[in-house]
């Protein structure tokens, strides 16, 4: 997915990613990376 956004834009988007990538290592499992992805989409609604 290409995120066209101001670079203070792209790093929140990048450092959410970061944290889904963590999180999806951790015991939490798909339960959490599933949160995550709502937590992005508001993310990218509030970054327009």
């Amino acid at each position: 997915m290409v995120v066209t956004a101001c670079p203070s834009c792209r790093f929140n988007f990048n450092h959410a990613v970061q944290s889904i990538k963590r999180d999806r290592k951790g015991t939490e499992g798909e339960g959490s990376f599933k949160m995550r992805a709502m937590d992005i989409k508001e993310l990218l609604m509030r970054s327009l």
